[in-house]
């Protein structure tokens, strides 16, 4: 048994963390001059070395099984427990290669990654998409040399134990080749997904096309895509629901004459069924005719409220209905056995999405915002601020808020993109809370760029794989998350969320989630949180009223119920986040020119480029502890560039 030892780490200028339990500042420095280096992780580096997640870890278990969801609402293969550590790889990139598929699934396997979502498969702006790339002269047609490179990554992935989320509509552009209408070219990609919930031709051609790829079978793999258990989650659709784009896009005031028949149709339809008069309604409303017109947002709030309530609802119905069908098609006809994905909390309300088999959230740091047109290269700009000064508005906060009880809950996109300087603090932030909301999976935004996967540099906002500090902060979080390192959190704060309360912010354009009921935002940093929407609480469950939350809240400190996790923002703008575990310590935030003094071991970091910001990590072997241990990893980590 080796006994108790001190360790004292003194990080230079370049390096950055911290911690905040009995830190003291150094003596004054003079004014430091700063020099940065260069430092490169090769994207294929698969080297079983002690960069690996393997290495770290008791028990390497990667066999493909089936998912399914256990009665307490996690996921489970063969009756073992599952997280899911992923990156999103998208557009052209879910397409590589031979030659760059197995060494990509190998980097991937290496730094513990177990899920890629293949995001944006149909995007029509890249030269090769499944449909055939931009040049296709349909989207009814899938492309046999996409299909292909598909197909073998997909092996090669299996290959490392990684397994697959497929998002079956995310950017096709629908056209007039595919059989529809003039006036579908009118509308841009999302719009026109937004037509699902009106137009069964949109439907049968969604229909017709995850038939095709479903029911194709991997010549690499020997399996149809509906039966592999790899393909762990299928996405309907991704960031859509009908409330959100007919009332809060105000779509309505965007549809070409043709397809605002069609929603009138419906919502006359809708009229009849429930008042018995469309007559008598629009009597009542004020306004004669015998045909509703669809509300635009300016005929919304200038209506009457039964007129809003029966809106509201009619929509409502619309996305219960439509995600209803595709759910059944997925699941009946095409005969798919794995998770089915509605869509995304915020885009879609939680009481529609928990219908379904889990959970999906996204959520970025400072995304990029285009004061001009949206996505333009030379008209943008990025706030660059650290999310650690930011408790109470931070993402964690948002995304606790649309955990439903009883439900699998998994972030499938996120990230802090750049060039925000503290961007990598995101990784290890979402990989802690994560595991101290017993989360089911998180899966970083984005990995890869076709044919430039040495890039060497950031290719844009969302890079991650070219990243150094985010690629190499990837192993502890694994070990926060995956590992378990960070135990959940004591309490569970379940607060209701009926459809009726729900539809009450609905109705005034809100979005309802946890905090509209009641949770308060503090409580998502100290212990679980959850909303109730068709399943009631078990006894292990609190409402929102029976927590007290400490005296140190009002102070700015944020202390989890397990002792793990301390976020301080006490000191304006210079937040610090603390995680200690019996094998894993990490230091994030303004850290530098501090002392920090633990049990077994004191970490002294010296100033750094931003101000003091950095990240300090250490791990220890799974059979060992921060106690009693033979190797450590350390990973120190400050601006790059």
């Amino acid at each position: 048994m080796r006994g108790k030892r001190k360790l004292a780490a003194v990080l230079a200028a370049v390096a950055a963390g911290a911690i905040l339990f009995t830190a003291g500042f150094l003596a004054p420095v003079q004014e430091r001059t700063f020099s940065l280096f260069e430092f490169y992780i090769p994207w294929d580096d698969a080297a079983e070395t002690a960069t690996s997640v393997k290495y770290w870890v008791s028990e390497w278990n990667r066999t493909i099984g089936r998912v399914q969801v256990g009665e307490d609402g996690h996921f489970y293969v063969n009756g073992r427990r599952i997280r899911f550590f992923g990156v999103n790889i998208g557009g052209a990139a879910c397409f590589p290669r031979k030659q760059d598929a197995e060494r990509i699934a190998k980097r991937l396997a290496k730094l513990g990654v177990n899920l890629v979502r293949l995001h944006g498969i149909d995007a029509s702006w890249e030269s090769i998409n499944v449909f055939g790339g931009y040049t296709a002269e349909t989207t009814r047609r899938l492309s046999p040399e996409a299909l292909d490179r598909l197909d073998y990554f997909v092996a090669k992935l299996r290959e490392q134990g990684i397994y697959v989320n497929i998002n079956l509509l995310v950017n096709r552009r629908f056209k007039v080749a595919d059989g529809l209408p003039a006036e579908i070219e009118k509308l841009d990609n999302k719009d026109q997904h937004a037509l699902m919930f009106i137009d069964p031709e949109i439907r049968a051609l969604y229909k017709e096309y995850a038939y095709q790829l479903l029911t194709h079978e991997n010549p690499y793999t020997g399996t149809r895509y509906c039966e592999d258990p790899q393909v762990a989650f299928l996405e309907i659709v991704n960031e859509m629901g009908a409330w959100f784009w007919y009332m809060l896009t105000d779509l309505v005031s965007r549809l070409p004459d043709y397809y605002r028949s069609k929603l009138e149709d419906l919502w006359n339809s809708y009229l009849q069924s429930k008042y018995g008069s469309v007559e008598r309604f629009l009597s009542e409303w004020g306004i004669g005719g015998d045909r509703a017109p669809a509300l635009t947002s300016k005929m919304y709030w200038a209506a009457p409220d039964f007129v809003k309530e029966a809106w509201l609802d009619f929509v409502y119905q619309l996305e219960v209905k439509t995600y209803t069908e595709l759910y059944d098609f997925l699941r009946k006809e095409i005969g798919y056995k794995g998770i089915i994905v509605g869509s995304t909390a915020f885009f879609s309300p939680l009481n529609v999405q928990s219908r379904f088999d889990v959970i999906d959230a996204h959520a970025y740091w400072q995304h990029p915002e285009f004061p001009g047109t949206p996505w333009d290269p030379q008209n943008w700009y990025v706030l660059n601020e650290p999310m650690v000064n930011n408790p109470l508005k931070s993402t964690i906060v948002s995304l606790a808020s649309y955990r439903v009880y009883g439900k699998p809950f998994v972030v499938s996109e996120y990230d802090h993109p750049n060039p925000n300087m503290y961007g990598p603090e995101g990784i290890l932030m979402l990989a802690a809370y994560a595991a101290l909301q017993d989360w089911d999976g998180i899966v970083f935004f984005a990995y890869g760029s076709l044919d430039n996967w040495d890039s060497r540099r950031l290719r844009g906002f969302f890079d991650i794989d070219q990243h150094p500090a985010k690629m190499a902060l990837m192993i502890p979080a694994y070990m926060l998350f995956v590992r378990g390192d960070v135990e959940p959190a004591k309490t569970y704060v379940v607060a209701d969320l009926p459809e009726y309360l729900e539809k009450r912010f609905l109705k005034e354009y809100n979005y309802a989630d946890g905090l509209d009921a009641g949770i308060p935002a503090e409580a998502a940093l100290i212990h679980r949180v959850a909303v109730a929407t068709h399943k009631p609480p078990g006894a292990e469950a609190k409402a929102p009223a029976a927590v007290t939350l400490s005296e140190e809240v009002k102070l700015g400190v944020y202390k989890s119920d397990t002792g793990q996790i301390t976020w301080n923002a006490s000191a304006k703008d210079r937040g610090i986040l603390i995680i200690n575990t019996k094998r894993s310590l990490v230091l994030s935030g303004f850290i530098g020119r501090r002392r920090f003094d633990f049990e077994n071991l004191a970490l002294e970091v010296d100033d750094t480029v931003l101000g003091g910001w950095g990240i300090v990590s250490l791990v220890a072997k799974q059979s060992e502890t921060l106690d009693d241990w033979s190797n450590l990893l350390l990973i120190t980590v400050g601006y790059v560039t």
